[in-house]
């Protein structure tokens, strides 16, 4: 069974390589360019994953996470794929309930393991399905 990727990026050369590297591994990728578009996407479409990025044209990538996380009370894994590469940010996404950080440029190989470990470790936490 082919597991769906939500990934909210507004920049189209980030969403075009994220993609081509998330379908070669045999993942469905689905783009979002907004925040608002994401959260109403999640409220009809159920993803084993989600890669956010933080800054976006209408609400930050961080209060996405906090909405999925609080209001819609998703425990689907979250990876922020950002430029900001401060420690204060990292442990305040972290610290708010991401499961991995990424900083851009990404790097092909680390990406994809990273991508595969978190789907890993939220599969044996629920039922067991996602095999990787």
């Amino acid at each position: 069974m082919p597991l769906d990727i939500g990934l909210l990026e507004d920049d189209q050369s980030q969403i075009e390589l994220i993609e081509l590297w998330l379908q070669a591994e045999g993942f469905i990728c689905h783009s979002y360019l907004s925040g608002h578009d994401l959260l109403d996407a999640l409220k009809v479409k159920d993803f084993h994953l989600l890669l956010i990025d933080w800054e976006l044209p209408d609400i930050n990538g961080l209060e996405v996470m906090q909405q999925v996380r609080n209001r819609m009370g998703l425990p689907v894994p979250i990876i922020f794929v950002t430029s900001r590469d401060s420690e204060q940010d990292i442990v305040a996404v972290l610290t708010a309930g991401a499961d991995d950080y990424l900083i851009k440029p990404l790097r092909q190989q680390e990406f994809l393991a990273r991508v595969k470990a978190n789907m890993r470790r939220y599969s044996t936490k629920d039922s067991g399905e996602i095999r990787i």
